[in-house]
Order: C-alpha cells, then sequence, then structure tokens
C-alpha cells in the first residue's frame, strides 16, 4: 500500500518484481480503512490478508528484508 502523495519511489521498488502495489489517492482513503500511517508496508498474502507488516522500514539500508518478505509471501522464497 502507499500513500498518496508519496508516488515516486514506486516505479524503483516494483521494477524487478512482478508486485501489485495498492496506491491510495486523496478520494478513496485506503490507507485509512488499513489504519496506516506513514512508511507502513504491508505484504498481502494471495487472499489479500496481510501477512507482514513493517512499520519505518528505510528502503535504502533495508530493501533486501522488504524483497525477501515480498519472495516469502509469493511462496518463491
Amino acid at each position: 500500500m502507499n500513500l498518496a502523495g508519496t508516488e515516486e519511489g514506486i516505479p524503483d521498488l516494483s521494477a524487478s518484481n512482478q508486485l501489485p502495489i495498492l496506491q491510495d489517492d486523496v478520494d478513496t482513503h485506503l490507507a485509512q480503512c488499513f489504519g496506516a500511517s506513514k512508511w507502513y508496508i504491508y505484504i498481502m498474502d494471495p487472499t489479500g490478508l496481510p501477512k507482514t507488516i513493517f512499520y519505518s522500514l528505510n528502503l535504502d539500508t533495508e530493501r533486501d528484508r522488504l524483497l525477501a518478505a515480498i519472495a516469502d509471501a509469493r511462496g518463491t522464497k
């Protein structure tokens, strides 16, 4: 899930994966449905349930940790 107004880094994060990203916008307010805040990253399993939730994940230093969680959720680890 990506909050409205923070779209600029998404292409870098999803370029090497077929990663579906839920993009919130100012009209839909999806983040409020999950109680998400800035820097919360939810990895959903194939049924749509949160499998891993990262709070305050630093994409500069913890990108490998995030990509490993994505692979685990997809069953490709």
